[in-house]
């Protein structure tokens, strides 16, 4: 596959993953209690909401910043490198919870696969595209 046509995929991954993050925090925001009762967890309704609602919003900030990102994705390289990075270290904390709450163990496996299946396929975009994934050399190229 050449380098050009990579780049296209990446921009479009990108933009769906965005587009994914964004609703996923939409959901935790508005329908928290709905989702986990769908995954398995029967609650009327949560003691706590600051969380989800917390977490809800990073979400969404993320999406928007992967979104955005993708509109130029040589100079925000970084920051689609960055989300590759959380996508892979939420994957402990979906393992810890799956433990830890096992009757929605099958939403957060199936959550994480999602988290997952992006992260491989824009690191594979990301390598045809001959891009770096040395973070340090993208700012130094950014500032030239």
């Amino acid at each position: 596959m050449e380098e050009e046509k990579a780049n296209k995929i990446l921009k479009i991954l990108s933009m769906i993953g965005g587009i994914y993050e964004i609703l996923f925090g939409i959901l935790m925001i508005f329908l928290i209690v709905p989702l986990l009762n769908l995954m398995g967890l029967n609650i009327l309704h949560l003691d706590y909401p600051i969380f989800a609602h917390t977490a809800g919003l990073l979400a969404i900030i993320l999406g928007l910043i992967l979104f955005f990102s993708a509109f130029n994705v040589k100079k925000f390289l970084n920051n689609i490198i960055f989300i590759i990075i959380l996508r892979f270290t939420i994957q402990i904390v979906i393992i810890v919870n799956i433990f830890i709450i096992p009757m929605i163990g099958i939403g957060l496996f199936l959550f994480g696969l999602i988290d997952l299946t992006f992260a491989i396929f824009t690191i594979y975009f990301i390598k045809i595209s001959k891009l770096s994934f040395n973070i340090f050399k993208n700012i130094k190229d950014e500032g030239s």
